[in-house]
Parts: structure tokens; C-alpha cells; sequence
């Protein structure tokens, strides 16, 4: 952790603005939404009769089978060992209690996290780890909450034992973590791999899962060379953060894979960052100009992440480039200071919340969670997703400002451009 890190969190601050806007409701739109779905459920299911993408239906299956035979608090345990062409360099199930305002204390070996006082990436919120994270029954409690007006956010970072960057950054890898949240109003998770060059958008970014808390789940990758935040590429989902989920970043030399419960949702094959990049399970404040409500506050909570790193590939850093196509920013905007006051005594630990039950059918979460029950295939599912975020996307009450002054492409497999609203 150093002055590199306070000024990357400010810097970046104005930066990122991938989504915004609230959905409308309209009669309209559920009819033709329900009619659509049925019209690909009827062509998925020919497409898949006919053999096409037997691997990805065969890893869904591998996965609904795992998670069905778990015994964990999540209801999948944490993968121990190297797997065909990846060799795991790190692995925690949380099974070491650290109470709150302890954090990272007893797992400091293993854990760290953006310091108490630093402000987030929207500004509105001020990381607050010892306020916030916790570690309990075999799950790493992240607390959002506001106290004295202070928007309390957290951002863990594992220590790789085997980290090859200036930053804890390995080159490539595969990231997965098991994750759930409550549906909390104006926060969201962007976890991510950062460059440890601390060059962006050169250096790139991958983001996965990301999305705001009470929506849905997406992927992004912004490409090494990259002159603007515009230059990535960027996957949507169905799935809310409410239930649990494993989420996979398979990061190599040609490729960056983002997959979910299973089944791949989009795959990244140019401009893949090339240089160390650390990972940051970074949960902020929303950055698209909503500020959570004081009384907004429930918990983010992870069962357990694993790190692999390529098989038979030497931990040896590569040569750092001497220049690159773009430029760090010439100017550090001012560190922002931590709180004169301290806040208000900690909250008593909060105890692992309970999933929600199914929401209502007319959001993508229980639509997923509908389709899957009734046995119908995850690649199915997968372009259910396609039409639902598609109309959705559409759907935005115009006049909302989605981007900022760096606008987000929208998914590429949804053949769709973000209108000028």
C-alpha cells in the first residue's frame, strides 16, 4: 500500500461511469419481453438439440453438480489444487474469525485493504475497512453503511505469495470468488485487476463481477494501449448479486475469459493486457452521480477466492515497457483528507445474511433463477440475457446521463449502442 494507491483511488475518481439511469416500468414492455423469451427459448433449445456449444453445456453441468453436492456456507466449497493448465497459488475459505475493526489482524498474512480515510472513485464514499469488514462463520463480512454522514465502502486485496509486480500483481491468472450481496441502493462492487504500472488506461483494467448492488452482474475488459476508457470490451448478465454466485476472470497472453456459475458470458481476444495486475475486491459508493441514502446499508459477503497462475510458468516479472501509448495522467487531482471526526462506535458484527427469496418475475434475476429451476439449459438462459438487457437498455427514461465525460460501450454480444440520452 503507498501514495501510488491514494492517488490511483482519486485519480480515477471522475473516470469510470458505466452505468446509470433507472429502468421505467411499462405495460408494454413485460408482454413483449415474456413473448420474446418464449421465441428463444423455442430456438435455443433446436440450436442446442442440434450440438451446438456442447462445452459450455457440459462445464454448467459441472458446476450445478459441484454446488448441489457442497457442504458450505455458500453451498459450494472452495476448489483446492491445481486443475489442467492452471496451478493454484492461493486459496482462503475464510475459516479464521476476525471480528470487526480488527481487519486485516489475524489474516494479515494473507489480506490487506485500501486504508480507513481513503474516498472512493465516486467521491461519495471513504473507504473504511475497519468500520466495514469483518470475518465470520466462513465469510468475509463487508458492512456498508453510513455513520456521521460518511458513506462506509471497503476494498480487500489478497497477497499473492508468488506476486511478481511492484504492486503484489502476478502476470495472468485465474481469478475466482463466491460471492452474494443485498440489494443495497447507490453502492456497487467493481472488483478488478489493476495494473501495477499504475498507467491507466494504458495498462488496461479487467473488471468482473461489477455492476450496482441492486441490479445486475457484467464483465468488462479495457485493452492495454488503450487512449481512452472507451476502448474495451464489456459483458451483461441476468444475474443479480442477491443469490450466490462463482465468478471466474481466466486471464493469458491471447485471451481474457469472464464466466459465470458455469457458463462463459463473454471472451476478450485483443489488446489483452500484457504487464502485473493485482486484484482488488473494490465496493464503492455508485458512480453514476447517485448518492446512497444514509439509510442504505446492508452486507457484501464472500465464501472464499482462489488464485491460479499459469502451469509450469516461472514467477519471473517481465521487462516494464519504457513507454507506452498512453501516458499516466499528467496531474493528481488533490488526495482528499480522512474524517477530522471518527465516526460513531462500530455497529455490533453483523451476522451472514440470508439470501432473499425469489423476486418477482418481472426482474432478470427471477427470471434466470425461473429458468433454471424449470431445467432449462444455461446457454439457453445465456440468450434469454440477450433480449432482456437488450429491451432494458432501451428502456432508460431519456435525458439521464449514462456516461459521463468517458462513455462505456454497451455488451457486444448484444448488438446494441447506448442512444445520446
Amino acid at each position: 500500500m503507498g501514495l501510488a494507491k491514494i492517488q490511483r483511488a482519486h485519480w480515477r475518481a471522475k473516470q469510470r461511469d458505466k452505468h446509470g439511469g433507472e429502468w421505467q416500468s411499462s405495460a408494454f414492455w413485460a408482454p413483449a419481453c415474456l413473448a420474446a423469451s418464449v421465441l428463444l427459448l423455442l430456438g435455443g433449445s433446436l440450436i442446442l438439440a442440434a450440438g451446438a456449444d456442447r462445452s459450455q453445456i457440459t462445464h454448467a453441468a459441472e458446476y450445478q453438480r459441484t454446488a448441489a453436492n457442497a457442504d458450505s456456507p455458500s453451498g459450494e466449497p472452495l476448489p483446492v489444487g491445481d486443475i489442467p493448465g492452471w496451478h493454484q497459488e492461493f486459496a482462503d475459505d475464510f475459516t479464521t474469525d476476525v471480528p470487526l475493526g480488527s481487519f486485516p489482524g489475524a489474516v494479515s498474512d494473507k489480506w490487506d485493504a485500501y486504508q480507513d480515510g481513503w474516498t472512493d472513485t465516486s467521491g461519495n464514499g471513504t473507504y473504511y475497512p475497519s468500520k466495514v469488514i469483518s470475518i465470520h462463520n466462513g465469510v468475509l463480512n463487508m458492512y456498508l453503511h453510513t455513520e456521521n454522514g460518511i458513506h462506509m465502502v471497503a476494498a480487500p486485496e489478497p497477497k499473492i505469495p508468488t506476486a511478481v509486480g511492484s504492486e503484489g500483481g502476478l502476470l495472468y491468472g485465474r481469478y475466482v470468488v463466491r460471492f452474494r450481496s443485498d440489494p443495497i441502493y447507490g453502492y456497487k462492487a467493481a472488483w478488478l485487476l489493476w495494473p501495477d504500472s499504475e498507467k491507466w488506461p494504458g495498462g488496461g483494467e479487467i473488471d468482473f463481477p461489477e455492476g450496482h448492488l441492486d441490479n445486475t452482474i457484467s464483465a468488462y475488459m479495457h485493452r492495454q494501449n488503450a487512449t481512452s476508457e472507451a476502448d474495451q470490451d464489456a459483458f451483461g448478465t441476468l444475474a443479480s448479486f442477491r443469490s450466490w454466485h462463482t465468478a471466474i476472470t481466466e486471464w493469458t497472453s491471447s485471451s481474457v475469459t469472464f464466466i459465470l456459475d458455469g457458463q462463459t458470458i463473454g471472451t476478450s481476444t485483443r489488446g489483452i493486457p500484457n504487464t502485473p495486475m493485482h486484484w482488488v475486491l473494490q465496493t464503492e459508493t455508485a458512480t453514476d452521480g447517485v448518492t446512497p441514502n444514509d439509510s442504505a446499508a446492508g452486507n457484501v459477503q464472500i465464501a472464499w477466492v482462489a488464485v491460479y497462475v499459469p502451469a509450469n510458468t516461472p514467477a519471473v516479472a517481465p521487462p516494464q515497457p519504457s513507454s507506452h501509448s498512453s501516458s499516466s495522467a499528467t496531474a493528481t487531482p488533490a488526495l482528499a483528507q480522512a474524517p477530522t471526526q471518527a465516526p460513531t462506535a462500530p455497529p455490533a458484527t453483523p451476522t451472514a445474511a440470508t439470501p432473499p427469496a425469489d423476486a418477482d418475475v418481472s426482474t432478470p434475476s427471477a427470471i434466470e433463477s425461473v429458468a433454471l429451476k424449470a431445467g432449462i439449459p444455461a446457454a439457453v438462459v445465456a440468450l434469454l440475457s440477450s433480449v432482456f438487457v437488450c429491451t432494458m437498455h432501451s428502456r432508460r427514461k431519456p435525458g439521464v446521463h449514462r456516461h459521463g465525460s468517458s462513455r462505456r460501450h454497451a455488451p457486444r454480444h448484444l448488438y446494441h449502442k447506448w442512444d445520446d440520452h
